[in-house]
């Protein structure tokens, strides 16, 4: 689920995956360079910080554990004009 609130933020999370024992979070503004908030981390909720409002925010995430990591999941959200 993602959620947006005024002044150029996006906070994102997701469900928990049963098997997983850590997730990895990537995100762009406006289709740049994918930028990591956390790797292989036990958290599953990250707020994005846009330099501007209308800013597009695309995020993505996947899940891991010993037997290995789950393709990426992915979502867009725009920035608030307010």
């Amino acid at each position: 689920a993602t959620t947006n609130a005024p002044g150029a933020k996006a906070t994102f999370s997701w469900p928990a995956v049963t098997t997983a024992t850590g997730y990895t979070f990537q995100y762009n503004i406006n289709g740049g360079a994918w930028q990591t908030g956390f790797s292989n981390q036990n958290t599953r909720t990250f707020t994005v910080d846009a330099p501007f409002n209308e800013d597009v925010i695309n995020a993505r995430v996947l899940a891991s554990n010993s037997a290995g990591s789950s393709a990426y999941t992915t979502s867009t959200v725009v920035t608030p004009l307010w």
